[in-house]
């Protein structure tokens, strides 16, 4: 049975994320128990990440859920 592509989040959040590495590992986490064996790419924005390209085309050609 074949799949869709990989899935491709960004998390953004008001708050600081303290220990970014933990947090990101929790996401991921739980969106494999709830999807399965998928092709996730997660990326978490907090108020002291840097701007970065990958995060503006995110925030200009994503989809708000």
């Amino acid at each position: 049975m074949q799949r869709g592509g990989d899935i491709d989040l960004l998390f953004e959040t008001p708050h600081l994320v303290g220990n970014r590495a933990t947090a990101l590992g929790q996401i991921y986490a739980s969106l494999i128990r709830e999807l399965g064996d998928r092709k996730i790419d997660v990326l978490l924005s907090d108020p002291d990440t840097p701007d970065a390209p990958v995060l503006r085309v995110a925030r200009q050609s994503g989809v708000v859920r």
